[in-house]
């Protein structure tokens, strides 16, 4: 087995140096700043998404009838065709 010491280990591995360190170390916290931050929106969608599934089967489970059931059928769809376009007109 070899025994390295300082010396023979610099040979093999450079550092930066003291500023460039800081430089890198104020990049990461800025990465993982924007990394919490995509998490936190990530989890807020799929609450939502979670919050609007279940409205919507509610919605459709509790219909009286097929009458009714239609009703609601045709106000989420028109929901859902005024939102997409409202998010292909914000997207682009």
């Amino acid at each position: 087995m070899i025994h390295m010491t300082k010396d023979p280990m610099e040979k093999f591995f450079t550092y930066p140096s003291y500023s460039e360190q800081l430089r890198i170390t104020e990049k990461i916290d800025e990465l993982m700043l924007l990394y919490d931050q995509l998490k936190q929106q990530t989890e807020s969608g799929i609450d939502v998404h979670k919050t609007l599934v279940e409205v919507l089967l509610t919605t459709f489970t509790d219909s009286k009838n097929h009458k009714e059931l239609n009703k609601n059928w045709a106000q989420v769809s028109e929901f859902s065709i005024s939102f997409l376009q409202q998010s292909t007109v914000s997207i682009s």
